[in-house]
């Protein structure tokens, strides 16, 4: 564990994001690690052989979870998911899911090329690419149980861009657990 966390510690990564102290989308740059992310900030070991030990969180990581900027994935997901279906379950945990009915939320994600290429979508016939994204989506509803289901909005009009409508559980607000 010892050797571990001390990889893990001069490891630096090149990441892409929001930067909650300059307020900018784009690459995160880390001040200590020459414009890379370092994860871990330094590490304290215990001179007994007590197992307890401690590690410290990079200040840059301390002010990305302060402010709310990182994402929580659950590991478990993760591995049970690959390709596109993984890729949009990612995307989707960073979104803001809007309240739209009891326990519910949605999130609808336009079908445009930019959002296709963040996908890393290929299929150059867009219905296609649709079908494969719905696809996609059951695939994350049967592994991750709070997803309750994924549906295609056409456009109001000829020519206009699709949706992706995601639809999952969320957590009582806390007005109605107050009641």
């Amino acid at each position: 564990m010892r050797a571990s966390l001390t990889r893990l510690q001069d490891a630096t990564f090149e990441l892409e994001g929001y930067d909650a102290a300059a307020a900018s989308t784009g690459r995160l740059e880390g001040p200590s690690a020459g414009g890379r992310v370092k994860l871990l900030g330094s590490l304290l070991w215990s001179n007994r052989a007590a197992r307890q030990h401690v590690v410290f969180i990079d200040p840059f990581i301390r002010r990305q979870l302060e402010a709310g900027y990182l994402t929580y994935l659950d590991w478990r997901v993760l591995r049970s998911l690959d390709g596109l279906a993984k890729r949009l379950w990612v995307y989707l945990e960073s979104q803001s899911f809007k309240r739209a009915g009891i326990g519910e939320g949605s999130v609808r994600l336009w079908l445009a090329p930019p959002m296709l290429q963040a996908l890393g979508m290929l299929d150059k016939h867009a219905p296609q690419a649709r079908r494969t994204l719905v696809r996609a989506g059951e695939r994350i509803s049967a592994v991750d149980r709070s997803f309750v289901g994924f549906e295609l909005h056409k456009p109001p009009r000829r020519g206009g861009t699709w949706a992706l409508v995601a639809r999952r559980r969320l957590p009582a607000s806390p007005q109605s657990a107050a009641s």
